[in-house]
């Protein structure tokens, strides 16, 4: 009796690419059929069956197209995470964002500017013409939406006008709200831990800061040591980490019990924008004045008057002393005593 035997062998063809954004939105997902060299699995969504008959031929065969159109999948990347900005009184402030579509379709992208606390001031959304970050004044086209291809993106401004009868630490809470074209209620894509990115926020609160002096103060005891009548090396550092000028800048120094002034100790090559700055210093012998040029070795206070002013920050990280031989906004002044 013969026995028949029906020995088949499938041969798939698929596709391996991956788009960083996911593949395009309606892109059609095609298998089956023998689309190319006959009998072969040589084009993307190919399928050739082959067997052999009892008689030992070689037979092929192939199967209905199917296709799946892929869908139309909304993604943001996070935005950044402000804080708190700083300005000055009639100041417009400018706090850049990217927008990143990281869907699989062009998207128009709302934007909006929300009113959260504090002071209702005025607001507005730019367009960065060069994608740099930094506002130039003939960037002035104002928009609500920037639409965006695939895995494209677009720089922004949120502007806060601040007006003119705004004071020291006055300030506003407002919300940057960024939503893709799926809307707020999203899309659940891509499948992450929390929400979906289909909607962005960002909170930034924008202070009048004006100028704001921190000082610190540092004493050299290894250069001469501690012993009695060694000498003590004391340098006073200061930076404006706020937004405005300081002006007419005076500082006084009452020595430390059991030390003598070192006359003509006073170090102010350290100044800010040295060498543009200079001080007047006077002395005192007791706590209740006058302030005098001349110096001795009985001075107890001195008086330090900065003859320029010091510029607003100039990006250090607000409450820190920081300084630099290029810094205008920050500087020290030294000075030696001795111990008695």
């Amino acid at each position: 009796m013969l026995k028949k035997c029906l020995v088949v062998l499938l041969v798939l063809f698929i596709p391996a690419a991956v788009l960083a954004v996911g593949t395009p939105a309606n892109t059609q997902i095609v298998n089956g059929d023998d689309n190319a060299t006959a009998n072969q699995a040589d084009t993307w969504g190919d399928i050739v069956f082959e067997y052999v008959s009892e008689y030992n031929d070689t037979f092929y065969a192939t199967s209905d197209t199917v296709q799946a159109i892929v869908d139309t999948a909304y993604d943001l990347a996070v935005i950044a995470d402000y804080d708190t900005e700083y300005s000055g009184k009639g100041d417009t402030k400018y706090i850049s964002y990217s927008i990143t579509n990281t869907g699989n379709s062009t998207d128009s992208i709302s934007l909006q500017v929300e009113y959260v606390s504090e002071d209702p001031w005025s607001y507005k959304i730019f367009l960065d013409d060069d994608n740099d970050g930094v506002h130039d004044a003939n960037e002035l086209t104002e928009i609500s939406s920037v639409l965006l291809a695939e895995d494209a993106g677009e720089s922004i401004f949120v502007a806060v006008i601040i007006p003119d009868t705004a004071v020291d630490l006055d300030s506003t809470r407002i919300r940057l709200i960024v939503t893709d074209g799926v809307g707020a209620s999203g899309d659940s894509w891509p499948n992450l831990a929390a929400n979906s990115r289909d909607r962005q926020t960002d909170t930034v609160l924008v202070m009048i800061a004006g100028p704001v002096l921190f000082v610190s103060k540092t004493v050299d005891t290894t250069t001469y040591g501690t012993d009695p009548y060694d000498t003590l090396i004391y340098t006073i550092y200061y930076d404006n980490d706020g937004s405005g000028t300081a002006t007419n800048v005076v500082i006084y120094d009452v020595l430390p019990r059991y030390t003598t002034w070192v006359v003509a100790s006073i170090d102010t090559s350290g100044l800010h924008d040295t060498p543009t700055c200079s001080a007047s210093v006077a002395f005192d012998t007791d706590f209740s004045g006058p302030f005098e040029s001349a110096e001795g070795t009985n001075v107890q206070r001195i008086r330090i008057t900065l003859l320029t002013n010091i510029s607003p920050n100039d990006g250090d990280v607000y409450g820190t002393v920081q300084n630099t031989a290029t810094d205008k906004d920050a500087g020290y002044i030294r000075f030696r005593v001795t111990i008695n």
